[in-house]
């Protein structure tokens, strides 16, 4: 556990230092024209100005927290710590996994499903793009249904307890992802120069 930790701060180390050489880096690279703007510019304060948050919130960044949430309701409540101890809750677990499972095969598989593509395929479509966050909210509602048919959560603190769980216990690799989806599009900005304002 402690060498785990450890290995996280070495990353968040590393992605701090990439933040801040960044705009130095991209100045150096844009003097010698081997990219196409620097952070260090007119065009690269407005985007930065413009678009910080919002440019490291993309799809995948909240897919992984929405996954890390899941988890982290799926440890909290025993689920997967508990064995076959709580038939009853594993059960209840059970149901709303093959209720979920049954939903997500209607919305992917019904001709007439609004999350098909407008060819009407899977491919290209909402569904296969909200795919984990659907897979997400389905393990977060099987750990929820555990949780409370065995006793592991029984009252509203409890239940917000056991929601925050996983981004108390992931919150180096949040941040890590955070970090990382930033640098990635201040890259892409001072690589290809597209601004999204």
């Amino acid at each position: 556990m402690r060498n785990s930790r450890r290995a996280w701060d070495v990353l968040l180390a590393f992605l701090l230092a990439g933040m801040f050489l960044t705009p130095l880096l991209s100045w150096m690279l844009s003097a010698v024209g081997l990219v196409r703007t620097s952070m260090i510019s007119a065009e690269g304060l407005r985007w930065f100005a413009s678009n910080f948050p919002e440019a490291a919130l993309d799809h995948w960044f909240t897919c992984i927290v929405s996954m890390l949430v899941a988890l982290g309701a799926a440890r909290g409540s025993g689920m997967l710590s508990d064995g076959m101890r709580h038939k009853g809750a594993l059960a209840a677990a059970l149901a709303v996994a093959m209720v979920s499972v049954s939903l997500g095969l209607m919305l992917a598989l019904h001709p007439d499903s609004p999350l098909l593509s407008v060819t009407g395929r899977l491919r290209h479509g909402t569904f296969v793009h909200a795919l984990p966050h659907f897979v997400s909210l389905s393990v977060l509602a099987c750990a929820l249904a555990y949780g409370l048919a065995s006793r592991h959560v029984a009252t509203y603190r409890s239940v917000v307890s056991l929601l925050a769980f996983g981004l108390a216990r992931y919150a180096r690799a949040i941040l890590a992802c955070f970090m990382l989806s930033f640098l990635c599009q201040c890259w892409k900005f001072i690589i290809t120069g597209s601004v999204a304002y």
